[in-house]
């Protein structure tokens, strides 16, 4: 076995030991499960783009997530596109998401349908799978989803408006 040094900064170092499932589990061996968990590779550092050249897309919503551009076709595909970026890395992602979205009406994320928006069946349309066995109500305002983008951001120790950069109009 070869041993290489690699420079992480505070932040990455942060994130890493958050990942790890016990006190005994090394950052080798948590590299290892992530990354063989990944479904395509870590996205790189590009140019850093302002919050303003991203509205200016010609497609419905740009966004940046970790220096890399995406596009979709609106706010509720960017939302949904990023939550599952996101939980590519942590298979926990969605149960802490759940936990600190939770509304006094709703369940803005859940394990089923119904439970996304209890009591009230005719909105169960507008649920839509995430992942499977998890469930994003999408009768929301951009507002909530910047909510629960910013909560996914803070589940994962990213930087709201560092590290994922999006525009939503009246958000």
């Amino acid at each position: 076995m070869s041993i290489a040094m690699i420079s992480v900064t505070s932040d990455v170092l942060t994130r890493l030991i958050t990942l790890r499932l016990s006190e005994s589990e090394s950052l080798d061996e948590v590299l290892r499960r992530v990354l063989a968990g990944a479904t395509k590779p870590l996205p790189r550092p590009r140019a850093q783009v302002s919050t303003a050249a991203l509205s200016a897309s010609p497609v419905g919503i740009a966004y940046q997530l970790d220096g890399e551009r995406h596009a979709a076709s609106d706010a509720t595909e960017a939302m949904i596109n990023i939550l599952r970026d996101l939980a590519q890395y942590d298979d926990d992602f969605f149960p802490k998401l759940a936990a600190k979205v939770r509304g006094r009406t709703r369940n803005h994320v859940a394990r089923s349908r119904s439970e996304v928006y209890p009591g009230r069946p005719d909105l169960v349309r507008y649920v839509k799978e995430v992942r499977p066995g998890w469930f994003i109500g999408c009768n929301i305002a951009n507002r909530e989803k910047k909510k629960i983008l910013r909560a996914a951001c803070d589940v994962m120790g990213l930087a709201f408006d560092r590290d994922l950069k999006i525009d939503l109009v009246n958000a």
